[in-house]
């Protein structure tokens, strides 16, 4: 248990980093969705969030977006970040709506790890099961 919180608040620490740096560097015109951070989000941080919810296996994982959710209310709060011509604030809807779309691969990590769990414990029932009938002699 408390390996699971360990890894919940490392978690956090490093979404905060992450979304410091990304909102701090901003996002050049020129950068579209085939740019290289959208590849690095979708092929880094996404399984990453799938891989953290299956290992805590708890619905408390997404407190680990507690970290990036604070560093996006302070960052629009001191106005103090990189704005796209977008215009995207860290607090408007698109901002937010990306931090629920985390939320929801961390607990697709945990659905993973309950489905996993049930298979092994039916799987482990099932093993059971065949070697009793095996000493029992049949009637």
């Amino acid at each position: 248990m408390k390996a699971r919180i360990i890894f919940t608040v490392a978690s956090g620490l490093a979404l905060a980093v992450v979304t410091y740096i990304e909102w701090k560097q901003g996002i050049s015109p020129h950068e579209g969705y085939g740019s290289g951070r959208l590849l690095a989000f979708g092929f880094v941080l996404l399984p990453a969030a799938v891989l953290i919810g299956f290992i805590v296996d708890r619905w408390w994982v997404v407190l680990a977006l507690s970290g990036s959710l604070l560093v996006l209310v302070c960052l629009n709060a001191a106005g103090d970040f990189a704005r796209g011509d977008d215009g995207i604030t860290p607090t408007s809807p698109p901002a937010i709506a990306g931090e629920l779309w985390l939320a929801m691969f961390l607990l697709i990590g945990v659905g993973l790890r309950r489905a996993w769990a049930a298979f092994r414990s039916r799987s482990h029932a099932l093993g059971k099961a065949e070697a009793v009938d095996k000493r029992r002699p049949d009637v």
